[in-house]
């Protein structure tokens, strides 16, 4: 059962994604970071895509965060996950 605050979360979602490929279609494979924390609009509300660092919840989204951010490896510090592009 979809309560009001899934039903915002879904919506948004669907809108970031959205917001995403329109980007995509103008930059290319690479979206400038002041476009991600510029955002889009949600029911007149700004909804940015990214903060400076670490896990990001929009204030619009009542439950999961949106995005995350983090450090690529260096040789002062290693990856702070197992991932790849």
């Amino acid at each position: 059962m979809m309560t009001p605050a899934t039903g915002i979360d879904s919506r948004v979602r669907m809108m970031a994604f959205d917001f995403l490929r329109e980007q995509r279609s103008i930059h290319g494979d690479v979206i400038p970071q002041r476009v991600l924390q510029a955002g889009f609009q949600f029911d007149g509300r700004r909804v940015p895509l990214m903060n400076p660092q670490g896990i990001f919840k929009p204030a619009v989204i009542p439950t999961y965060p949106l995005s995350f951010r983090t450090s690529p490896p260096s040789m002062r510090h290693a990856a702070p996950y197992e991932d790849e592009l």
